[in-house]
């Protein structure tokens, strides 16, 4: 289904839902993208709260260590709160394998280490914000270790898809 195709249909359903209710939606209509082959485009969408300049280092370091680099293979988008409906929009848009969380108190999901949650069929997997180990430095190895599984998985998810 192309982009044009979601849009005219989410277009539609919004119609024939505002009709059920007795008026007709006003809501925004979201923007749709294509992937080029139907396909996720990108391995990881990284989603967290903005950071400091030093945990935005640290950040990069981390994902370094497990093959990931920002604008290259994965994309990283800062915001203040998550919502359900923010996480669909930028699986619309990014189209990723995966989506990794910073912090784990967004408070959609219980999420554990090393747990995924299915979210709309993409894999969603939450580690410690990286403010958080800079401030409890006890907290790196289990974030490395989070790390690791982290890599793991996704390579086993892009090992499924070739």
């Amino acid at each position: 289904m192309t982009a044009t195709e979601k849009a005219d249909l989410f277009q539609f359903l919004s119609t024939a839902q505002g009709w059920i209710s007795g008026y007709r939606s006003q809501e925004k209509i979201p923007e749709f993208f294509d992937s080029p082959s139907g396909k996720p485009t990108i391995p990881v969408l990284i989603i967290g709260n903005p950071l400091t300049t030093e945990a935005n280092s640290l950040l990069t370091k981390m994902l370094c260590a497990i093959d990931l680099e920002p604008s290259k293979n994965c994309v990283l988008i800062y915001t203040e709160t998550v919502s359900l409906k923010f996480l669909e929009e930028e699986i619309l848009k990014n189209h990723p394998y995966t989506i990794l969380l910073l912090g784990k108190n967004f408070n959609l999901f219980d999420i554990k280490n090393t747990t995924f949650v299915n979210f709309h069929g993409i894999p969603l997997f939450a580690i410690e914000n990286p403010e958080k180990i800079l401030q409890n430095s006890e907290l790196k190895r289990p974030v490395w270790e989070d790390l690791k599984f982290f890599k793991t998985q996704l390579n086993r998810f892009l090992a499924e898809e070739i």
